[in-house]
């Protein structure tokens, strides 16, 4: 199995959590919990803006946080 199928494979199952906890963000008087399903959502939108703004394997891509 290759690196970026491995990848695609612990994505996809991030959904079979459902509603579980994945991620909790802290901004000043505001936390927040993140779903599994919502992380996987996120991630697959991500990846189609960089299919759809033509980034290709290999592209170097910077995420800010």
């Amino acid at each position: 199995m290759s690196d970026w199928s491995a990848l695609q494979q612990m994505i996809d199952e991030f959904a079979d959590h459902g509603d579980q906890p994945a991620l909790i963000t802290m901004r000043k008087d505001q936390v927040r919990q993140h779903s599994y399903a919502e992380l996987a959502e996120r991630i697959h939108q991500l990846a189609g803006a960089l299919i759809r703004d033509k980034s290709g394997e290999g592209a170097h891509i910077g995420l800010l946080a």
